[in-house]
This record gives C-alpha cells, sequence and structure tokens, in this order.
C-alpha cells in the first residue's frame, strides 16, 4: 500500500473532479493500469489519468461510494492506495497503425496518457480520439483536449443529451467512428467504455475483418 496526498483537486464537468496527489504510483509504467483507493472500509478502482512516473492524477465520477467521498476530500487529505495495478494497454500491438480510441466519459481517464504519449513521440501516426458524454457539460479535460486537436489529433466529442447550443455530433461513439470511416482493418483501437459500446465496437470491427489482437482494452 501507499499513502497519496491530494496537492489539487478541481471539477473536470458535471460529476467528475480532476484530483492530483503530491506522489507517483509505485509500478506505474504504462498506460491504462489503475489503482484500489481506500477511505476507511470503502474501497474502489480508478484508472491511472497521468503519464507513468508523474505524480498520481485520477479523473473521479462522484458517483455512489468510496467515489464521492474520495471526490470529496480536501485538499492536502491522505488517501490510501494501492501500487499500480494491471497490465495497462498493450500498445506495442499495431503501433504502426492509425490509433483510434473509443471511449465514454470518465473512461478518458485511461485514454488520456495514451494520446499524451503519441504526442510525445511527435504524433508519428494518425490518431482518432472520439469520446462520448451525457451531455456537453461531462466534458472532462476539456482544455487539453482542445489543445491536442490543435496538435493534430482528431477530437470528436459525441454527446447524448445535447444543449441548445451544441452543434457537433449526437448519438452512440460507435455509429459516429462508422460514419467517419473508422471502422476498418487497417487500425489498431483503443477500446474503454460502457460494455454496450464495447460490445457493438467489437461486433462491428469483427465483421470488418480487424485482428481482434489490435482491440486494445486494459483487462
Amino acid at each position: 500500500m501507499a499513502t497519496y496526498t491530494l496537492a489539487r483537486s478541481l471539477p473536470a464537468g458535471t460529476d467528475l473532479r480532476w484530483l492530483t496527489f503530491a506522489e507517483p504510483t509505485p509500478g506505474h509504467t504504462r498506460p491504462g493500469q489503475f489503482v484500489a483507493a481506500t477511505i476507511g472500509e470503502r474501497q474502489g478502482y480508478f484508472a491511472i489519468a497521468s503519464d507513468p512516473g508523474d505524480p498520481l492524477e485520477l479523473l473521479i465520477k462522484a458517483e455512489g461510494d468510496p467515489a464521492a467521498a474520495i471526490a470529496g476530500l480536501p485538499e492536502g487529505a491522505t488517501l490510501e492506495g494501492s501500487e499500480a495495478m494491471g497490465a495497462g494497454f498493450p500498445l506495442e500491438r499495431g503501433a504502426d497503425r492509425p490509433l483510434v480510441c473509443l471511449i465514454n466519459g470518465s473512461a478518458m481517464s485511461a485514454a488520456r496518457p495514451v494520446i499524451r504519449a503519441e504526442l510525445d513521440r511527435g504524433l508519428p501516426r494518425p490518431v482518432h480520439l472520439i469520446l462520448g458524454v451525457l451531455s456537453p457539460l461531462h466534458i472532462p479535460f476539456g482544455r487539453e483536449m482542445r489543445l491536442w486537436a490543435e496538435a493534430g489529433v482528431d477530437v470528436t466529442i459525441v454527446v447524448d443529451q445535447p444543449a441548445d447550443e451544441w452543434t457537433g455530433p449526437v448519438g452512440y461513439v460507435q455509429a459516429i467512428a462508422q460514419q467517419k470511416g473508422l471502422i476498418r482493418d487497417d487500425v489498431t483501437v483503443l477500446l474503454c467504455g460502457v460494455p454496450p459500446m464495447q460490445e457493438a465496437v467489437l461486433e462491428l470491427y469483427t465483421k470488418a475483418g480487424l485482428d481482434p489482437e489490435l482491440i486494445l482494452m486494459n483487462y
């Protein structure tokens, strides 16, 4: 177990908190790993949103125990947590192919370090991010995603409940991927989100003939 000290807590969209701790996560070597965090007898599992070796960052959906308790921690509070868990994303697979990231909501925490790593490498391949959220108010890391788009990442936000001023796509992540011509067999897919979306995506890419080994998940 490790002790993490909360250095910064920021809102990151409706019901979302972006927490930055002072300490890095022991054993964090690959994007897609996660930590088990404990408050009292309450424990939850959360994807690591920071780059390997950097101080721990979490994107917490403040819904249910213990997530709501962790999201409500004041700066300076401590949190008991595990070392990095899980194998993370097997990014060595299909590293020379266009990368298609299909993500829902707070699962963006797991995809964030992957996209940051591609940018650090100079964006050597096309990177497409399609993020599905409930409404425009639920978009996490909004400023950072605008910077990604300016740097060359193809960022598409899809909402389920659009506000009057919303002019972007509405509906399902997988449907937008189809519209953009990204359901094909020459890409690598990073998949992280709610089970119905993942199941639909797996079916679409199977029909398209993509090698299942090139659909990367972090569990």
